[in-house]
């Protein structure tokens, strides 16, 4: 895993003109995302003792002369900064654009790079169109869906984690993070280097762009009718009927696709059901409460329990669906029985997959991390009281903040806001599958478009 560990590579890559700006944005955001943080959480921790908060505390400073001072000083020394910069490094000016010789790798400008990255795991029209047109659309329409009036004017974290939660994962995960990567591990002919990787102009991988629908033939139809003893003319007939060209391919691509952009209208009706369970049914008897009127809604979402419907399976499958696997996960983890040996074999599973999936990408630093940072997330679950806070926060507590989220922003903007929420959860869950199964395309509608 270490034997390629190139420090002289990293110097040179972050020692560049063009990268040194680009390291020192990300070096001032974290600063200033970090002070941003610890000023809200100072804020909480003063409005539970019952003090006012720092925007509210009376601290004043007059413009003249202590502002103007602070911004003088500030401005020398900015200046300075400057000044020994240029002296220092030159500027990234390269020779006159040679038509015969392309740069290899062929980068966009740092704030383009985002949007190359994402190429590798989109279509063009998706990577270059949809994806930024989702992102402007959904700037716009913040103001409109957001019913949370608190935290106007001052920091705080406690009041808003659902904004803060969709800022950092959009705006670092799907964002700055894909600036990074396409930086400083991107190299020649666009491949794939670690931090410590020697970047080889003479290196070779295979792109292989592989649909989904292809990997569901090949990986599990397939071994399945070879262990029933299908013929191979007639298994290889079948693998072939799943191509992405093919129609049952496509059938199983949209369905993939629709199902899961259908996740927002699953749980907005999931949602309602336990809003209207609270509201009419009485919960020591299951039956309507005297006087509470039945509305369409009954209909739909299956609350009346004298007019069972197929949507009321279909919502406690969707309920059944999320339930199971994390409860599943969280009494793996935290194994309170067998602790010994569960746990042993919970960690070496964990330092088997991490270390698996990020050494074939040649992230060896990053595998290091994440095995770490998996070592403390299990023995942090180890402490009972942290473990049953997480179970009442995935199990109880989602679903509460469903039923809020469905209550407090109506049909119609929760649709947006789901369906926004869903195309940004996509993109990461794309990347993951090329990652790991080279998948390209989930669905591809022949001579259309490609998702």
């Amino acid at each position: 895993m270490f034997q390629d560990i190139d420090f002289n590579n990293l110097w040179l890559i972050v020692s560049k003109p063009d990268n040194v700006p680009v390291l020192g944005l990300y070096v001032l955001l974290a600063f200033f995302t970090g002070w941003g943080l610890w000023q809200g959480v100072i804020n909480d921790r003063r409005k539970a003792a019952g003090k006012p908060i720092i925007e509210d505390s009376g601290e004043k400073v007059h413009c003249w002369p202590y502002l103007t001072r602070i911004e003088f000083i500030s401005l020398i020394l900015v200046m300075v900064l400057l000044t020994v910069w240029s002296i220092t490094l030159d500027a990234p000016l390269e020779e006159p654009a040679n038509p015969s010789q392309t740069p290899n790798p062929s980068k966009a400008p740092w704030y383009f790079l985002g949007l190359q990255e994402m190429l590798v795991y989109f279509d063009p029209w998706f990577a270059g169109v949809v994806l930024p047109m989702m992102i402007i659309n959904g700037l716009i329409v913040i103001p409109y869906v957001d019913t949370n009036t608190k935290s106007s004017g001052y920091y705080t974290v406690r009041e808003r984690p659902f904004a803060l939660f969709v800022f950092f994962f959009g705006f670092f995960v799907l964002w700055c993070a894909q600036i990074f990567i396409g930086t400083f591990m991107r190299g020649p002919g666009w491949n794939f280097f670690g931090i410590f990787e020697t970047w080889d102009a003479h290196k070779i991988v295979v792109a292989n762009n592989v649909d989904l629908t292809n990997v569901i033939a090949a990986r599990v139809i397939s071994p399945i009718m070879s262990l029933l003893g299908v013929a191979d003319t007639v298994r290889l007939s079948a693998v072939a009927a799943f191509d992405s060209q093919a129609t049952i391919g496509v059938v199983i691509g949209a369905a993939l696709v629709l199902g899961y952009m259908g996740l927002g209208p699953i749980s907005y009706l999931f949602g309602r059901r336990i809003r209207r369970r609270e509201e009419v049914l009485d919960p020591d008897t299951g039956r309507v409460r005297e006087g509470a009127k039945l509305a369409t809604i009954d209909a739909v979402v299956g609350t009346n329990p004298s007019s069972p419907n197929p949507m009321r399976l279909m919502l406690d499958l969707f309920a059944i669906s999320f339930r199971l696997p994390t409860a599943a996960a969280l009494a793996f983890l935290r194994v309170p029985s067998v602790n010994g040996a569960l746990f042993g074999v919970a960690l070496v599973g964990l330092v088997a997959w991490f270390t698996f999936g990020f050494v074939t990408v040649g992230v060896s630093t990053g595998a290091v991390l994440n095995l770490a940072f998996g070592l403390l997330a299990l023995l942090w679950l180890r402490r009972e009281e942290n473990w049953r806070t997480m179970r009442g926060v995935l199990l109880e507590g989602v679903p509460n903040w469903l039923t809020i989220k469905v209550n407090d922003l109506g049909l119609l903007r929760y649709a947006i806001v789901s369906g926004l929420f869903l195309m940004m959860f996509g993109v990461p869950a794309k990347m993951v599958l090329r990652w790991t199964l080279a998948v390209k395309y989930i669905w591809v509608l022949p001579g259309v478009f490609n998702v």
